[in-house]
């Protein structure tokens, strides 16, 4: 192997790994280094199996940047089990967000609850009720949704905590005179079009947020912004 020839098989390699790291520069810097070092080692491993197996250079560096796929590919890989592992996020912050983010929602649950009552006496009081148990499943939804984004770690408290808000809040107002039932069912009823649709969505968003994250992350868009970042600290 000649000296040109190895300078531009580790070029090669270096500019590929140069390349992905610049892609997770979202991820904290002990996070960078640890992948930095892990990518190189892998290639420079890949990369002499493929020359002992009898390639040459240029093959060999071919079918290891053909196996590991496209910088930006990998970059999303390394940023979503990064995020799996530590994901970040506050309690408090998520349930300030699962309740305030969802005053539109409970309002709309509100006024519609104390409306159905009158509505009865204008023969649509069922139309006025169905749009009630879409807001409270809306309601729920969002709390899950907003639980899930900023607290995934504690997201089941978050929406247990939400829902117990939205149920104290029903009972003080007196809502169960919507439904004509008592306070246990209307319990009951609270638990499953809050509770169930915030956890479901709640899960539904934990799974897919890692993903989620480093799709957006790796954007040539947000990779010029933080790359800007890193530059100016």
């Amino acid at each position: 192997m000649s000296r040109t020839d190895h300078y531009d098989s580790k070029a090669e390699l270096d500019g590929y790994g140069y390349d992905v790291i610049t892609a997770i520069a979202v991820l904290p810097h002990s996070a960078r280094l640890k992948a930095q070092a892990q990518l190189t080692s892998v290639l420079y491993g890949a990369y002499a199996v493929c020359k002992e197996s009898g390639l040459d250079d240029g093959g060999a560096v071919a079918t290891v940047l053909k196996r590991f796929g496209r910088p930006r590919q990998l970059a999303r890989h390394y940023v979503s089990s990064w995020y799996k592992v530590n994901e970040p996020g506050n309690f408090y912050l998520g349930l300030l967000a699962a309740i305030f983010g969802a005053v539109p929602a409970f309002a709309v649950m509100v006024v519609l609850g104390l409306a159905a009552v009158a509505a009865e006496r204008l023969g649509i009081g069922y139309l006025v009720r169905s749009l009630l148990w879409l807001s409270m499943i809306a309601f729920g939804a969002l709390i899950g949704a907003s639980a899930a984004l900023l607290s995934p770690k504690n997201f089941l408290g978050v929406v247990a905590f939400a829902a117990g808000f939205a149920l104290l809040q029903s009972l003080s107002l007196g809502l169960g005179g919507a439904f004509h039932v008592d306070r246990w069912r209307m319990f009951m009823d609270i638990f499953v079009s809050i509770g169930l649709p915030a956890v479901i969505m709640g899960l539904v968003i934990k799974r897919f947020r890692p993903g989620i994250i480093a799709s957006l992350a790796t954007s040539p868009r947000m990779v010029t912004y933080f790359v800007k970042k890193l530059h100016r600290d």
